[in-house]
Parts: C-alpha cells; structure tokens; sequence
C-alpha cells in the first residue's frame, strides 16, 4: 500500500516559491519579484548585454516549464492558485526586465544636464 505524504515534494515547493520567497507573510509575490530582479541584477555584474538578454529569454522559458509542472504538483497540497506560488511573478519580472536598455558605458558629463 503507498504510503501518502501530507508534505509537498521538496523540488516543486523549491522552484514554485521562488527558492522560498513565496512563504514571506507580507506579500510573496513582491519577494517573489525582488528575488526575480536580485537574480538579473546579479547576471548582470558577470553577463554582457547580448548575454544577458538571451539568459533571461532562457530563465522566462525554463521558470515557465518548471513552475507550470510545479504548480501541478503543489496544487493538491496547496489548492488552486496558491498564494506560496511565486514562479510567475519572477518569471513576469524577467520579461519586463527584457525591454531595460544596455546603460553599461553610458556616461553623462555636466553638460547633458544643462538645459539651453
């Protein structure tokens, strides 16, 4: 006879909450987002533009696969739409975050804040 669990398996509860920002109180989908931009912020110090934009199209298509196969997974736990489940918050972050121009060499000197 199969034993059942009243735990959710550890990998969907990993990527569905965002590495466990989703279980912050004070609103998850906002942790979800910082972690999101925490993540971008950080390929950004070590990534140039064009690798950068193609690691982040790579994140939005992976975080939609594996966080739709989570939700899957969590949803019998959890209910629908559960407010733990942060993947799609990230993952939206990471498509905004698409259109952020490449400002890496970009210098302003004391004249382009002058106005005639």
């Amino acid at each position: 006879m199969p034993v059942v669990s009243s735990k959710p398996p550890l990998l969907p509860v990993i990527i569905g909450t965002g590495f466990g920002a989703g279980f912050w109180p004070w609103g998850p989908g906002t942790a979800g987002a910082v972690v999101a931009t925490a993540l971008w912020l950080g390929l950004h110090t070590i990534l140039d533009f064009i690798a950068l934009q193609s690691a982040t199209v790579i994140f939005i298509f992976i975080f939609t696969l594996l966080g739709t196969w989570a939700t899957g997974r969590l949803m019998p736990f959890w209910g629908a739409d559960p407010s733990r489940v942060v993947v799609d918050e990230m993952v939206g972050v990471w498509v905004a975050l698409l259109a952020v121009p490449d400002w890496r060499g970009a210098q302003l000197s004391p004249d382009d804040w002058q106005t005639a």
